[in-house]
């Protein structure tokens, strides 16, 4: 009578295993299109020369530098697209 309850229980768990499993894949964000790299890129093609620093943050690339001038630049990419979201001087 015990080795029933037991193959039961096991079973519970194995497809509530399978059940997590499948779902994290499902709420998975898609791969990156733009990499950190591309996005460098981009960024120096907006006139930045010095790139000091670069996060991902909300599905977008924010690159940080300087221009040749030495002014501070922050050049926002969507790492989905590559689209240039905005572009922001420091004064």
């Amino acid at each position: 009578m015990m080795r029933p309850a037991i193959a039961l229980v096991a079973a519970a768990l194995f497809a509530a295993a399978a059940y997590a499993d499948d779902a994290a894949h499902r709420t998975a964000s898609p791969p990156l299109a733009v990499t950190q790299e591309q996005a460098i890129a981009t960024a120096k093609a907006q006139g930045m020369v010095k790139v000091e620093d670069i996060e991902l943050d909300d599905g977008k690339w924010e690159v940080e530098g300087r221009t040749e001038s030495g002014r501070e630049i922050e050049v926002d990419v969507s790492a989905r697209t590559g689209e240039v979201l905005r572009i922001d001087y420091d004064d």
